[in-house]
């Protein structure tokens, strides 16, 4: 099934990327037909040719390289280091038609997008309920047990932000990349953004000086921070934990929790806040019930939420083992030191003594004397001996993690937008400008290293075609209005540059030389080539974080312990 999910994945993946380039590509040769212009060669992709075939005048090929593509035009000057060279002598072509043949890959990727974006339209894309708000739900107090900006600056739960940096707040999410992309700064290159909000009727501003945090272990990417973490959501009871308080409290499913102790809740991260930092021994909630309100009290219990584990090991490889029901098992392993070394089964003996915990575990591993460490591990119904190396690694045991619960399970309701086509062009436009806006911005922290390139776009198509068809289609009507954008940029060697040339031309009313136009084109080619590679560079760095990242999520849900709802 998995691998049917994926092969579905790649096809749609390679459909939706090919096919954009061959909607661009394709609005050149139409125009270029039309206007009687010399088509020798349509390729998509660049490099050598995997397979081709020629009809009438023009070869059709795939090349080995699916970065792009072009449509070969010599009378709107070569370009031999993609397209090869031409050796045939043409007459030149007018102004209309070097413009419009320029300019028609850009119209018919926007005719793409707005296919898809009616599509898109007609069938909604569903987002979580209370991302429409504009009411902070949570707070994070720090981070890395460092008081967060929004902490710091005042800024709490019930707030409206209206603006930040001056620009109006529509969702959730608008505060969020709207202090990403922020380029305030304070006297000592510390960033900084100013928000505008409202609390109880009054209009307040405050300044936030911003944290950076990490987005990737390996390329160490890092973004502004601000702490504001959750939107302002109803809790509706949906499920109750079996046998819990909550229960045989008399609450309901359907109940939406209004306080708790008189304090108001405005998202799941408080309530839980709430009880892990006050831990009551019972609560009493303020509850809506079909358009009345009544007050309900209920036990609180302490459980183990996370469960003790261990590792030994350095920072770059190590094995970590993780505390369950009846011993100690297996977790994961990291690095090539421990690659023999399985990432499951259940630990039964260390060095010949029965292991219980994982207290008992690092005791004995650090009492061996041995150059190495003998564990007696069963997994699959079948038993096998670890070895571990014994040259003064470090074995550290983290205990086991309580949370105070009440076992209330809350919905999380989904709301379909049925948006027009206008109204995602607007805001695709719009995102594409102020990214290329960050770029040449020196105060920005966007910069070309955290731009997306071929190997990042397959991997969000892929994603998205698994995950939900619908924001595929999302992506691809701001994926092919990003392409129109940058591809009518006034830079040789795009389409922008085709036209750049064609109104110097026009206003010197006589053409450009030949080897200007070539020297200048080559330039750019090969910056264009090395942005290419500096920018896939990082894609594939960053992919190989991301890998890490999830590893780390599966290794941490791995230490959850489950709770049962019903």
């Amino acid at each position: 099934m998995e691998l049917f999910r994926n092969l579905w994945g790649i096809f749609w993946m390679l459909f939706f990327f090919g096919g954009s380039i061959f909607i661009h590509e394709f609005g050149h040769f139409w125009i270029a037909k039309k206007r009687g212009l010399r088509v020798p060669k349509f390729s998509i992709g660049f490099g050598p040719s995997l397979f081709s075939w020629k009809r009438g005048e023009t070869t059709y090929c795939l090349a080995l390289f699916p970065l792009g593509g072009y449509v070969a035009l010599p009378q709107m000057g070569e370009i031999p280091i993609l397209e090869g060279k031409g050796n045939d002598t043409l007459q030149p072509i007018s102004f209309t038609s070097k413009c419009l043949v320029a300019v028609m890959g850009a119209v018919f990727n926007n005719l793409f997008a707005f296919v898809l974006a009616c599509l898109l339209w007609a069938v909604g894309l569903q987002t979580p309920a209370q991302e429409r708000t504009r009411t902070l739900g949570y707070v994070l107090p720090t981070y890395n047990n460092v008081e967060t900006p929004a902490a710091k600056a005042g800024l709490k739960q019930g707030d409206e932000i209206l603006a930040v940096d001056g620009t109006p707040i529509e969702a959730f999410s608008d505060i969020e990349k709207r202090i990403i992309l922020s380029t305030g700064h304070d006297t000592n290159q510390q960033p900084q953004a100013e928000v505008t909000y409202k609390r109880n009727g009054n209009i307040f501003k405050a300044i936030l000086d911003l944290m950076r945090v990490q987005t990737n272990p390996v390329t160490k990417d890092e973004v502004r921070f601000s702490g504001i973490a959750a939107p302002q959501q109803e809790l509706v009871i949906e499920a109750f934990e079996a046998g819990s308080f909550a229960e045989k409290s008399g609450l309901r499913k359907g109940d939406k929790l209004l306080q708790v102790n008189d304090v108001p809740l405005y998202s799941i991260m408080d309530l839980r806040e709430y009880l892990n930092k006050k831990k009551p021994q019972t609560v009493t909630f303020l509850v809506e019930r079909k358009g009345e309100t009544m007050r309900i009290a209920c036990e609180t219990k302490t459980e183990i939420q996370t469960r003790g584990w261990l590792r030994y090991g350095n920072e770059t490889d190590y094995v970590d083992g993780y505390e369950g029901e009846d011993g100690v098992y297996l977790l994961n392993t990291v690095g090539d030191k421990f690659s023999a070394v399985p990432n499951e089964g259940h630990i039964l003996t260390c060095n010949g003594a029965s292991v219980q915990n994982a207290q008992q575990l690092s005791e004995l591993i650090k009492t061996a004397t041995a150059r190495s460490i003998m564990l007696e591990v069963e997994a699959h119904g079948l038993r096998r001996i670890v070895v571990l190396p014994n040259d003064g690694e470090t074995v550290t045991v983290h205990p086991a993690e309580t949370v105070q619960r009440v076992g209330i399970a809350f919905a999380q309701p989904m709301r379909t937008v049925h948006e027009s086509p206008f109204g995602q062009f607007k805001k695709a436009v719009g995102s594409t400008f102020e990214t290329l806006g960050c770029l040449v911005n020196r105060n920005s922290d966007v910069k070309m290293k955290h731009l997306m390139g071929a190997p990042g776009i397959m991997r969000v198509l892929h994603r998205f075609s698994i995950d939900d068809f619908r924001r595929l289609l999302w992506f691809m009507v701001i994926l092919n209005i990003n392409l129109a954008i940058l591809n009518l940029l006034p830079i040789p060697v795009l389409d922008g540059g085709h036209i750049l040339f064609a109104v110097i031309e026009k206003i010197r009313r006589k053409p450009l030389p030949p080897k200007c136009i070539l020297g200048i084109q080559n330039i750019f080619v090969m910056l264009f080539l090395g942005l290419m590679a500096y920018v896939i560079f990082f894609d594939l760095r960053r992919w190989q974080g991301d890998v890490q990242s999830e590893a780390e999520q599966r290794r941490l849900e791995k230490l959850q312990v489950p709770v049962h709802m019903k």
